[in-house]
This record gives structure tokens, C-alpha cells and sequence, in this order.
């Protein structure tokens, strides 16, 4: 990071920002990548227990109305 704020050359000079510049944005690219598919990893166990807790408390209400009309 020093190297990119101390070099004042343009992105086709000799001093190599073009590379840096490639570089940077590779890496930055990667770590997107690599934050979507963590959020993705959790989102997904997430989803799945909402629609089980769902499921359940559809069943318990299903129970509670026969206990009812048994009654």
C-alpha cells in the first residue's frame, strides 16, 4: 500500500502501477468472492431452519385445533 501512495507515475509509466493496480483489484475480487460465499454459507442453514420451525408450528396448531374438537 505504500508503494501505491507514494507512486505519482500514470497507469502505463515505468513505476509499475498498472501491475499494482491489476493486482489490487484481483485481490479485492477475491475477497468479494470470498465474503458473498460466507454470507451465502449461512444464509442457506438459515433458510432451512425457518422452514422447519415453520413446519413445526403448523403441526403443534393442527394438534391444538383436534385437542379442541376431541374436547
Amino acid at each position: 500500500m505504500i508503494f501505491l501512495l507514494s507512486c505519482t507515475c500514470t497507469l502505463t509509466d515505468a513505476c509499475g502501477s498498472a501491475s499494482v493496480l491489476d493486482n489490487l483489484t484481483s485481490f479485492l475480487k477475491g475477497e468479494l468472492v470470498l465474503h458473498f460465499n460466507f454470507k451465502n454459507e449461512f444464509q442457506r442453514p438459515s433458510s432451512m431452519f425457518s422452514t422447519i420451525q415453520g413446519v413445526l408450528q403448523k403441526q403443534d396448531a393442527r394438534e391444538e385445533a383436534s385437542a379442541h374438537q376431541s374436547s
